[in-house]
């Protein structure tokens, strides 16, 4: 680069290259000093693994496999802007870790069980948790080969990090637990709730106008979230478990357009009861969360995946 101008960005020296910039290739005597992609990405970059990641990180990459991708989330910023988000699920032979994907990042192709090099994300903790983002300053790639068989298989992982668990034996933070159970109660008097798109909490419907308490503000079109609340039970014992957005559209076989379609047609937000009913007897096997349920005194899953279902 010839005649670029040099000025002071967020904490960074920055290149401006305007119209009197040059770009050239450089010659084979000038290629003699400049490093490897590997060299300038170890200078910038120190390698951590999942498990050694630590709130407030900089300038850290990581390698992991994608083992659970969940459908983007749309909302709106203060400005009145438009964001979208969407969580990535990735483990390395250390841990799990969730990573937000924001904006233009949500539109990366990913598939379950890719192998991804991740560099430069924002480490920040949520909920005691460790937790990346990943926005416009944020590199994603594909692992390169030695560093993906590095890695234990997509197989290995989930054997290594979804621990098969009968119901008596589930613990109040039990994370990615595998359980299997019968669905004895399903309840499906209503599945759809109206959110606000801003602050993510309900919002009331009054006098045909959806309005949102916290934001105190009315809501032109709100978004949906929906949820399905089960009984299961085992040979040791029952306990709830609830399904959320994409769960609870693999659970009920809908999606998410479909069930608004029909409510909205049938005006009756409890249009799907006979088919959420239809469910008790099944045999269902879910990837899930367990917390407690401090109004109800007891624990409780929310499932994050569907693994199998059948009668």
């Amino acid at each position: 680069m010839e005649n670029a101008r040099t000025r002071l960005g967020n904490y960074n020296m920055d290149l401006s290259i305007g119209r009197p910039a040059r770009i050239v290739k450089p010659s084979a005597e000038e290629m003699v000093d400049i490093p490897s992609i590997n060299e300038i990405e170890d200078s910038l970059y120190s390698s951590k693994t999942i498990s050694e990641l630590k709130e407030g990180d900089n300038n850290v990459k990581m390698v992991g496999r994608v083992i659970n991708i969940y459908d983007p989330n749309e909302f709106q910023r203060g400005d009145g802007t438009k964001g979208i988000v969407r969580t990535v699920e990735i483990a390395d032979g250390t841990g799990v870790i969730r990573a937000s994907f924001w904006d233009e990042k949500t539109e990366t192709p990913l598939n379950i069980g890719d192998a991804i090099k991740i560099e430069n994300p924002r480490v920040n903790s949520r909920e005691d948790k460790i937790e990346i983002s990943v926005g416009r300053n944020t590199n994603i790639t594909n692992a390169k080969t030695e560093e993906a068989e590095k890695l234990p298989s997509h197989d290995d992982i989930k054997e290594m990090i979804y621990k098969t668990k009968k119901i008596d034996d589930i613990e109040e933070e039990d994370k990615n637990i595998k359980v299997t159970g019968q669905i004895v109660e399903a309840y499906g008097n209503r599945v759809l709730y109206e959110m606000c798109p801003n602050c993510n909490k309900r919002v009331n419907l009054v006098d045909n106008t959806y309005i949102c308490d916290i934001c105190g503000e009315e809501i032109e079109e709100p978004n949906y979230l929906m949820i399905i609340p089960c009984v299961i039970e085992d040979e040791t014992g029952t306990m709830r478990v609830t399904f959320f957005r994409t769960a609870a559209e693999e659970l009920i076989g809908m999606k998410m357009p479909e069930i608004i379609e029909v409510i909205q047609k049938t005006g009756d937000e409890g249009s799907l009861e006979d088919k959420v009913s239809d469910l008790v007897g099944h045999e269902i096997t879910v990837i899930a969360d367990a917390s407690f349920d401090e109004y109800n005194e007891e624990i409780r899953l929310n499932a994050k995946k569907l693994v199998d279902i059948k009668m």
